[in-house]
């Protein structure tokens, strides 16, 4: 089973007990055919998980064998040429847990690698009650900062570069009733290859009232879609996405 890439040392938050099924959303990519599109229902627990993508971006899709842990998978995420079909709502790459409420943290990770050639990608977290949690992008020099404005191209906040030659893991934890969350990335080029916020207030979502069945907690990576000079060759290698109620290990 892949895990996490890094141990983590999340203090001051209680963990639910063993015994209870905390998943709200596990890929791997394990039980995918190599060189084909990642399939859309997600296997084992939990029930009803899925990843979601229009036809449009299937040039970009494949899963590969990775690159990271021998002899398992990656869905790699690339910056190929689209047809006239895609639009600039219709590239997202969507992964999409179960329903749940928030009595308990959520924690939303990823691990991933950057290839040889990067792209702009935004990559958007969502909870239910119409949260909106997050806005991260990672530019072509592999250089990850979180969007405190979405409105504003000049309101993001500079993280960190992203080490090429190793994967990093993306964590957030979402006190959801607070409407904050802390954010932690694993693998990068500075200090100790660790950084972390805390506290950050969530972009959008401060009305409990706004909570639709169809809502799901979700992960999604898209390139920029005002990319004015995209590069065919860029890559990113998704090694596995989890939304659970438990830490991470």
């Amino acid at each position: 089973m892949k895990r996490i890439m890094y141990g983590l040392m999340l203090s001051g938050i209680s963990l639910l007990p063993a015994c209870r099924s905390t998943a709200l959303l596990t890929a791997t990519f394990e039980a995918d055919a190599l060189g084909a599109l990642p399939s859309k229902v997600l296997p084992g627990p939990p029930t009803g998980d899925s990843v979601s993508y229009n036809a449009a971006i299937h040039p970009r899709l494949r899963v590969q064998p990775s690159t990271v842990s021998p002899g398992q998978k990656a869905l790699v995420l690339s910056q190929a040429t689209l047809g006239s079909d895609a639009t600039a709502h219709n590239q997202w790459l969507l992964f999409k847990g179960i329903r749940s409420d928030y009595t308990q943290t959520n924690w939303y990770y990823w691990t991933a690698t950057l290839g040889s050639v990067g792209g702009n990608m935004v990559i958007d977290v969502n909870g239910i009650q119409s949260l909106w949690v997050t806005r991260l992008k990672i530019n072509t020099a592999g250089r990850i900062s979180l969007v405190q404005d979405p409105g504003s191209v000049n309101g993001d906040l500079a993280l960190g570069t992203l080490n090429r030659q190793r994967p990093h893991s993306v964590i957030i934890t979402l006190n959801a009733l607070a409407r904050t969350f802390n954010l932690l990335i694993l693998g990068t080029n500075e200090g100790t290859g660790r950084v972390e916020r805390l506290n950050i207030p969530v972009l959008a979502g401060t009305d409990l009232d706004r909570d639709f069945d169809f809502q799901r907690h979700s992960i999604a990576f898209e390139y920029a879609v005002d990319d004015s000079s995209p590069n065919p060759a860029a890559t990113y290698g998704i090694e596995s996405v989890n939304i659970n109620r438990r830490q991470p290990d």
